[in-house]
This record gives structure tokens, C-alpha cells and sequence, in this order.
């Protein structure tokens, strides 16, 4: 009886060492890989409102979760879907551009807009003048006083990416109030400025057109805001494409 306990007590230490040996279990991926083509190379992506690159792009390590994807490309409509990244999945998607509409006549130049001009931090109200080869900025306040010329723009697009995004739900008052709280009011979705790169990334977003000097001076409504942002988007976006297809080393 003793000799059978005694070997026992000696066995044990050997008989758990196979459990003390077992590996730890895997860690469970948390991490997705998004894939993203698009038919004309070099588009511009956005997840989430930050950019992230350009086309063809592969995103590793995504962490899972929804995003909304946001390609712009010079000359093509841009392109917005919601998509949603799985742990341990790849996700490949490769997009057809839609051929952005030039063909609309250019208004008698120059033509101003009131406009909000989006800072990192805040906003200003001003007047922007496009010209054929100029976009000059005027702040009501003369804290602020630029002109873009034509031939630096790099992109213009109706969306705002990280910077300075948002401020075109909380502006209010002013010229712009009843639209802003028309848009609160009915839960409509935020205006995208205008987005203009030049090097740095200028956003307006305008809310009424100016007849010479004259401002208007009844309250613009959101519609209204809206169609105005659209006016001052197809104008300078259709000086920006024009002269795309005459600079030297064109893309």
C-alpha cells in the first residue's frame, strides 16, 4: 500500500506537465482587409471622412465595423457606399466611375457667391468671385483674403473629408440660419461643401448668388442652399477639368 501511494505521488508531476505544456488558445482577428479598385487609377479614397489613399489600394489590418467609402476622381461623379469590413475577411470592390456632366455652359464670368468658408476650427462669411482663372475669397470681416489660381487646383469636390467637416450643421444664424435649421428640422442629411485642393484643402460651402454686388436679402431656405452649392460646385468644377486637359504632364 505504501510502495502503490508512493509512485503515485512520483507519477503525478509528470502526468500534469502535458497540461502545462498545452498552447494557448488563438487570439480571435478583430481585423479586416479592404481592397479597393476603381476603372480610372488614382482616385481619391475617404473612409469615414479621412482620407486613406488613392486607387488601386489595399487597407490591411482594417479594424471590423461599418464605414461609409467615398471615391473622388477629377471629371467623374463621385461615389459613396456604405460597407462593412469583417474580421479575418478580405473585401474586394472595384468601382466604375460615372463620367461627371461638362458639357452644361459656363455662366457670363465672373460670378460671386456669398459663401461659408469652413475652417480646421470655426467658419468666416465672405464673398467668393470665380473668375476664369482665379477663385478669390473675401471674409465679411477682412480676417481672410486669398485667391486660388485655377491652374494649382488638384481636386474639387462636394465633400468636406476631415477638414473642417463640422461646421455646416452648427452655423446658424445669419444667412444661412433658417436653411441649417430647416436641415435640423427635418433631419436632412448636411450640404456638403464645396472642396477645393489646392495643396491645402479650401471648403466653401455657398448659400446664395449675388446679382453684381447686391446681396440677397430674404433668407435663403435649404432647398434653395442646396441648388447654390450645386451652381458654384459645376462652375468651378468645370474650370478645374477644362484646364486640366491643357496643363503640361496632364494626368
Amino acid at each position: 500500500m505504501f510502495c502503490s501511494r508512493l509512485f503515485q505521488a512520483l507519477l503525478a508531476p509528470f502526468i500534469l506537465l502535458p497540461v502545462l505544456a498545452q498552447s494557448p488558445p488563438k487570439a480571435v482577428a478583430t481585423t479586416g482587409v479592404i481592397r479597393v479598385k476603381t476603372d480610372q487609377v488614382g482616385a481619391v479614397v475617404f473612409l469615414n471622412d479621412k482620407e486613406v489613399g488613392r486607387t488601386p489600394l489595399t487597407l490591411p489590418d482594417t479594424p471590423a465595423g461599418k464605414y461609409r467609402l467615398t471615391l473622388v476622381h477629377p471629371g467623374y461623379a463621385e461615389y459613396s457606399q456604405e460597407i462593412e469590413c469583417s474580421a479575418g475577411k478580405p473585401l474586394s470592390l472595384f468601382v466604375v466611375l460615372k463620367v461627371l456632366e461638362t458639357s452644361t455652359p459656363l455662366p457670363s464670368l465672373p460670378v460671386s457667391f456669398v459663401v461659408i468658408h469652413g475652417h480646421t476650427s470655426g467658419s468666416c462669411k465672405g464673398v467668393l468671385l470665380v473668375n476664369r482663372d482665379t477663385i478669390e475669397y473675401k471674409a465679411d470681416n477682412g480676417t481672410d483674403h486669398f485667391e486660388i489660381p485655377i491652374r494649382s487646383v488638384r481636386l474639387v469636390s462636394r465633400y468636406s473629408g476631415s477638414e473642417g467637416g463640422g461646421i455646416w450643421s452648427g452655423v446658424t444664424g445669419g444667412l444661412v440660419g433658417a436653411a441649417m435649421a430647416a436641415a435640423i428640422d427635418a433631419k436632412r442629411p448636411r450640404i456638403p461643401p464645396v472642396r477645393i485642393d489646392a495643396g491645402r484643402a479650401y471648403n466653401f460651402l455657398a448659400v446664395a448668388a449675388m446679382s453684381g454686388e447686391s446681396r440677397p436679402e430674404s433668407e435663403p431656405n435649404y432647398d434653395a442652399v442646396s441648388q447654390t452649392n450645386e451652381e458654384c460646385f459645376r462652375i468651378v468644377n468645370r474650370l478645374f477639368t477644362d484646364d486640366l486637359k491643357v496643363r503640361p504632364g496632364k494626368r
